[in-house]
């Protein structure tokens, strides 16, 4: 899939966010509008890691209260 340039430019703020010594044991965050295509930034995200480690683990919390 073909990523719109400001996706791309999430993926690319990502990487750059991560290679930067000073964010070391901090984590990036992504805001892009309602239907500006957040899963599919987060898709190529997995899909590069995977492709370079082989593995991923993704974990996501779950509200308290249900």
């Amino acid at each position: 899939m073909q990523l719109r340039p400001y996706q791309q430019a999430a993926v690319n703020a990502v990487y750059d966010y991560l290679r930067d010594k000073n964010n070391r044991g901090k984590n990036p965050c992504v805001e892009i509008c309602t239907g500006g295509g957040k899963t599919i930034v987060f898709s190529q995200i997995v899909k590069d890691a995977v492709e370079l480690w082989d593995c991923l683990l993704y974990t996501s919390p779950s509200p308290r209260d249900a």
